[in-house]
């Protein structure tokens, strides 16, 4: 069986047109390849130069991609289940928290509500929007990609929300995470979870904004990696996320390394040809009948 998934195009989406005529910055249509990291049980998007450097343009775009998007009721929900998993983090912490850093900050909500509970708040995020939502909202961001040398000391809190899955180099993102933290510090995330999609082998999981997949497994084994404990793992209420916390306490800087299992990334590909196959004669049978009619 071949080691990884390829799709020769998949539609690139990363915003909703306002106009029909509006031009697309980036190509809409981008090969994808699906891997898998041994080293960390992590399903993985293979590099593709192209992508990478579209998704660049569009980070920069003015438009809330890979953030919260400020609109409609869900965003209220979404909004706040994971404040509620910060403040149940931090309530369950030892250290007192007072300097927190966002990751991908977005239209600045989050960092907006914690500083009206009093902490010291910075986000940092590509988009021009987050500088103008920033300034709207009384917070300081710096405009730019992380890790960034704008971003001075360390932090008691830094946190990230739908972020971690569109970096290139997650491991090392966190591991960046950890020298940003003081001792004792904590880290508190939420990522798409792909439990359910990874073990049906159900492709519509895949989004080229999305480098990496996780699973409760692959999240805990990453975390770990980079030198976290004391780590905390849930599903989210609302949002199909996974919400995660996890310490930084040097003493305990001991890492017990657990490998992935390729044997679920094998099994995975061997569900999705099962699916194709069945989807394929599904669509065979309604053309052979006059009577049925096939849309979407």
């Amino acid at each position: 069986m071949k080691n990884f998934l390829y799709i020769r195009k998949l539609q690139f989406y990363w915003r909703v047109k306002k106009l029909q005529d509006e031009k697309n910055i980036v190509p809409n249509f981008l090969p994808f390849k699906l891997g898998y990291e041994s080293d960390l049980g992590v399903f993985v998007q293979k590099k593709n130069e192209k992508v990478l450097e579209s998704l660049k343009s569009i980070y920069k775009e003015e438009y809330n991609i890979g953030n919260i998007q400020a609109i409609g009721d869900w965003f209220h929900f979404y909004k706040k289940d994971f404040l509620d998993f910060i403040y149940f983090s931090v309530k369950s912490s030892s250290k007192k928290i007072k300097r927190i850093l966002e990751i991908g900050c977005g239209a600045c909500t989050l960092l907006e509500a914690l500083k009206k509970k009093g902490y010291n708040v910075v986000g940092i995020d590509p988009s021009v929007l987050s500088k103008r939502e920033g300034r709207r909202k009384k917070v300081r961001v710096v405009v730019g990609f992380y890790p960034s040398k704008k971003i001075k000391g360390r932090f008691d809190l830094i946190c990230h929300s739908d972020v971690l899955e569109h970096t290139s180099k997650p491991l090392s993102f966190l591991r960046r995470n950890f020298e940003q933290l003081v001792d004792g510090g904590m880290v508190v995330l939420t990522v798409p979870d792909n439990t359910d999609s990874i073990a049906h082998g159900d492709i519509s999981m895949l989004l080229h904004e999305h480098l990496s997949y996780f699973d409760k497994n692959s999240l805990r084994r990453i975390l770990e990696a980079a030198g976290f404990s004391q780590i905390r793992i849930r599903r989210a209420k609302f949002g199909g996320s996974l919400n995660a916390s996890a310490k930084k306490i040097v003493r305990n800087r001991t890492r017990n390394h657990r490998y992935g299992d390729e044997d679920s990334y094998n099994e995975f590909l061997k569900k999705n040809q099962e699916l194709v196959k069945k989807f394929t004669n599904y669509v065979e049978q309604i053309f052979k009948d006059k009577n049925r009619t096939l849309g979407f």
